[in-house]
């Protein structure tokens, strides 16, 4: 018999076993067991290898950011599970095996089995390497992003295998992964239990000492220790204790790019920790191991960041070397930033604020490798106190960035306090500017004038270059690929399709963009003249809507000129062209009257810096020493009131007693009879004042709650001691307030009308001062005040009316049961909570009203606001809900709320300018109520 027809003859003996599933014997065991290992799952595996080692090599990080230890995490909250052809085909697999080469029939029993042989006959499974398709499958499926169905059929396999301690081991470690993954870190801390009780270690050190974790094969031990590392991730614990995980952890990986990817997320974990040392040989670890040219320049970059002095001259030549590399052309941005870290390390901030300058004019690709140069030029900048180029910065930087990056909300706040704050800075620098230019000599302005014209024009120059070459690429471009659309690309940052106003990436980088083409502008009239010279020279408008010729403003500016030393330089006709000298020269104050303008502008400008930089940014050195600038160049500013107090209460705040007392002093020599001065001369004013913060809301909640009771007496000495212990508090006009209320119930006309004078000449801008005034105008109208009446009666003096509408007097009220019907719900805005009635309205309709619909809406105006129940087809509809309300015995409806019946149409009256006074004198005068 010749050897090939031994083979025919094996093959059709194993065809033959392999056809029959009904026998279970050593000998079908065996040979499915082959298929299975060396066919079915040999390939299965094969795909499955692909499938990551493909994942795994797609390098599309943000090495901005903190690396997720595996690429999956990209697909995390997918909303479908997206077709993967390799782990698609390793899933197949899985499932043929288990499908084809399962063995559950139970094989023959002995006669006489050993204790081992019976246990051995209660498995369910007799194929030895089934389990092995099942672990697979859940894997496949795990890094397909199908946590779901992994974590399932990994729970399963772990019931289904309870013989096989390493596999049921296996399987809760991957379920723990499948949790960790999508941030369910308990549920994950759950299964890791199961396997080692996690109240034996605290750490990688403690973990490796247990029998328990020992005992588990080492690749085991690697995804332990990685699903450990996971959970805390997701949960933010302490940078050190997981870069232990991850390097147990990272023995584990089979490809190159996962070890590397693994060691950069260790780099930065070392790096936020504060271990620079070990962040900065992780960062060499990652260059020396990587295979990814975009992965070592990452790291070489990051490690700019955690340099150590001795390799700063080393590091910097290195960059520069890059900077002249062919291949480094897209990463410019990157190396300039990391350059500027080097100049920083050195102590050169004014080199490295050029060089990140530098890295956002050379990135091409917009992303968060300009927002991160961004930012640290802000931070830079900010710590400078240059304003301007901070506010700039930052801006670009929201303008990038998504919401879900590290300090995004102080970011966000810092950038907004800064677009406030630089228009100042920017007036301050300006007029300082100016002013010098003034002091100067005729012929160093004309030279200063010069060069800047010159830079101008170069600068327009470049730009007509740049755009006659954009305007060239997208015609090759269009005419390469006709089916190109030319719409704008869009913005790297945050992908938000709500309304523009609503989506911030976008806001910002309108914002920025609003900034590189007009500047810094004011929200003001004329916004886009750069000064005011332009708005008073421009002669084809303004002038003549103002009824004055060309000719006239001509002659009044040349007039005006002509006081001036410096007249003979200057030329009208030009003025207004800024490559022209004059368009500079009309700038410069070189008249009294202009330099005291300018003073000005720069006392204003740095008070509302200190103020900022106090109350926004609470940063206390900085603001007094904005304030003390102030004084220092302006001693007898306007400010100065406000302006010791402020410091006075800064020194307080950071513990520095002695200067504080200084500028008390300073404050009762100087404006003896102010409120501030009265406040300080108490020597437990800092104790008064935290008291005050503590407890000044519930006095007013007292004050209220006893006008309501009518407690006048009481009203009356609790504003007096606020006004004696608290001058200063916030909540001081609304204690006048209802003081002045409380005359009316005692029928005191005349106080009450001196209180609300006093209220509105001392606290003009507080929120109870347009209803003040309006009841001031009605008592000098002659309008009746009734006592003992209530907050309600002032109220009712408001109508609906919205801003922007037009009223309309002439609307009458009509008497109609049968047309639809309103229920008002009205309160003193700000008494109550809004959503607390919208809440129990909406659940009194949900309780009663199965079927029918209720349309619920708040307006509010001036002190009054109104909850609109509508959609009642009659007032018979409308008395029914009355009495379904009054037997409700869950409906809360808080104190102070007053219930108004209305139709439709006289509510449209309200909505028009009638008042509710109005209303109310007609319902007198028709219904008798």
């Amino acid at each position: 018999m010749t050897k090939s027809s031994l083979y025919i003859i094996f093959a059709s003996i194993s065809l033959i076993a392999l056809t029959s599933c009904k026998s279970n014997t050593a000998f079908t065991r065996s040979m499915y067991g082959l298929t299975t290992k060396y066919n079915i799952l040999f390939n299965g595996k094969e795909a499955y290898k692909q499938g990551l080692e493909t994942m795994e090599q797609a390098d599309n990080d943000d090495y901005t950011r903190l690396l997720a230890p595996h690429p999956v995490y990209r697909l995390v909250g997918q909303k479908e599970v997206a077709a993967n052809a390799d782990f698609d085909r390793a899933i197949d697999k899985c499932k043929k095996a288990v499908q084809t080469r399962s063995i559950t029939n139970k094989p023959k029993r002995k006669e006489n089995p050993s204790q081992k042989e019976k246990e051995w006959l209660t498995h369910g499974e007799w194929n030895p390497y089934i389990h092995n398709a099942w672990l697979l499958d859940g894997k496949a499926q795990f890094y397909k992003g199908d946590f779901l169905s992994s974590a399932a059929t990994f729970s399963y396999t772990a019931r289904h295998f309870w013989w096989k301690p390493m596999v049921i081991a296996e399987c809760h470690i991957w379920v723990a992964r499948c949790h960790a993954v999508q941030g369910y870190t308990y549920e994950a801390e759950a299964e890791l239990n199961l396997v080692v009780p996690q109240k034996k270690y605290t750490d990688q050190k403690s973990l490796s000492q247990l029998p328990e974790y020992q005992k588990l094969p080492k690749q085991l031990q690697y995804e332990f220790s990685l699903a450990m590392a996971e959970i805390l991730l997701q949960r933010g614990d302490d940078g050190g204790t997981i870069v232990n995980y991850l390097r147990q952890a990272n023995k584990g990986w089979q490809t190159a790019e996962q070890k590397a990817r693994t060691l950069f997320l260790i780099a930065q974990l070392e790096e936020n920790h504060g271990n620079n040392a070990g962040a900065y040989q992780a960062y060499g670890e990652v260059i020396a191991k990587a295979k990814n040219y975009k992965t070592q320049f990452n790291a070489r970059i990051a490690q700019t960041r955690v340099l150590q002095s001795a390799s700063l001259e080393k590091t910097e030549k290195k960059l520069k070397t890059y900077r002249r590399q062919k291949r480094n052309a897209e990463y410019l941005d990157q190396i300039y930033y990391a350059l500027g870290n080097v100049a920083l390390l050195r102590g050169d901030t004014t080199a490295a604020i050029g060089l990140f300058e530098q890295a956002l004019e050379k990135s091409t690709r917009n992303g968060m490798d300009k927002a991160v140069a961004a930012l640290r030029m802000g931070e830079v900048s900010f710590a400078q106190g240059d304003y301007v180029k901070a506010q700039k910065a930052y801006a670009t930087a929201l303008g990038i960035i998504k919401s879900d990056y590290p300090k995004y909300k102080d970011i966000a706040r810092l950038s907004g306090v800064l677009d406030e704050l630089q228009s100042h800075a920017e007036t301050v620098a300006l007029q300082d500017s100016l002013l010098h230019l003034a002091s100067l000599p005729e012929s160093e302005i004309i030279r200063i004038i010069d060069r800047k014209i010159k830079e101008l024009i170069k600068a327009e120059k470049e730009a007509m270059e740049q755009e006659a070459l954009a305007d060239y690429n997208e015609r090759v471009s269009d005419e390469a690929d006709p089916l190109a659309n030319n719409e704008q690309q869009p913005i790297v940052g945050e992908k938000d399709d709500s309304w523009y106003f609503y989506n911030k990436a976008v806001v910002n980088a309108g914002k920025n963009e609003f900034q590189r083409i007009w500047g810094s502008r004011r929200p003001e009239d004329n916004w886009r003249r750069k000064n005011k010279t332009e708005v008073a020279l421009n002669f084809d408008s303004d002038a003549e809507e103002n009824g004055h010729t060309p000719a006239t403003d001509e002659a009044a500016v040349q007039e005006e000129r002509a006081a001036s030393d410096s007249a003979s330089i200057i030329d009208t006709k030009a003025i207004g062209d800024p490559h022209q000298r004059e368009y500079y020269l009309a700038q410069i104050p070189f008249t009294e009257a202009d330099k005291d303008n300018a003073n000005s502008l720069i006392e204003e400008g740095l008070y509302n810096m200190g103020v900022i930089i106090n109350e926004k940014l609470e940063n206390l050195p900085l603001a007094i020493q904005t304030f003390e600038q102030l004084e220092q160049r302006y001693p007898q500013t306007s400010h100065r009131l406000d302006m010791y107090y402020a410091i006075y209460l800064m020194y307080m705040r950071m513990k520095q007693n002695s200067k504080a007392e200084i500028y008390r002093q300073k404050l009762m020599h100087s404006f003896p009879a102010s409120a501030y001065a009265v406040a300080v001369s108490d020597p437990n004013y800092i104790d008064n004042l935290r008291q005050m913060a503590q407890k000044e809301d519930s006095l007013y909640i007292a004050s209220y709650n006893a006008y309501h009771a009518n407690e006048s007496q009481k009203v009356h000495d609790n504003y007096k001691w606020v006004q004696e212990h608290w001058p200063l508090s916030k909540l001081m006009p609304k204690f006048l307030f209802l003081d002045a209320l409380s005359y009316v119930q005692e029928g005191d006309t005349e106080s009450f009308r001196e209180a609300l004078e006093r209220l509105t000449a001392t606290y003009p801008s507080s929120d109870v001062s347009p209803l003040a005034s309006q009841m001031v105008k009605g008592i000098h109208e002659g309008r009746y005040v009734q006592a003992g009446t209530m907050v309600k009666s002032m109220m009712w003096n408001n109508s609906l009316l919205q801003d922007g509408a037009k009223a309309d007097s002439s609307m009458m009220f009509i008497d109609d049961d049968e047309i639809p019907q309103l229920l008002l719900l009205a309160y003193k805005t700000d008494s109550i909570s809004q959503n607390d009635l919208l809440f129990e309205i909406a659940k009194f309709n949900f309780e009663n009203y199965l079927v029918k619909d209720f349309d619920l809406e708040i307006i509010t105006t001036g002190d009054l606001s109104v909850l609109v129940i509508s959609k009642f087809d009659n007032l018979d509809a409308l008395l029914d809900y009355h009495d379904r309300m009054d037997r409700s015995t869950s409906l809360i409806i808080p104190e102070g709320i007053y219930m108004i019946d209305i139709s439709e149409a006289n509510f449209r009256a309200l909505l028009s300018g009638r008042t509710f006074d109005d209303y109310f004198q007609w319902a007198k005068e028709t219904y008798g109520i």
